[in-house]
C-alpha cells in the first residue's frame, strides 16, 4: 500500500501499488479475453453489448 497525505483534505489516500496478473501469468494490461468487448456501458441503441455477449456465451455452453 502506498499512503499519501492529503493536506488540504486533512485525510490520507492509501493505493495498493502490486501488479496484477491473469491466473496464466500474464500481466493484466496485456490480457486480452477469449472474447473481446469493446468498453462501453450502453451502445447507441441503449442496450448493453457486455451483458449481450456474456449471455450468448453462458447459453452456449448449456
Amino acid at each position: 500500500m502506498y499512503s499519501f497525505e492529503l493536506p488540504a483534505l486533512g485525510a490520507t489516500l492509501e493505493l495498493g501499488g502490486e501488479s496484477l496478473f491473469h491466473v496464466d501469468g500474464t500481466p493484466r494490461g496485456d490480457y486480452v479475453a477469449d472474447v473481446p468487448l469493446a468498453s462501453a456501458d450502453r451502445d447507441a441503441e441503449g442496450a448493453d453489448p457486455a451483458m449481450a455477449a456474456a449471455l450468448a456465451w453462458l447459453a452456449a455452453q448449456r
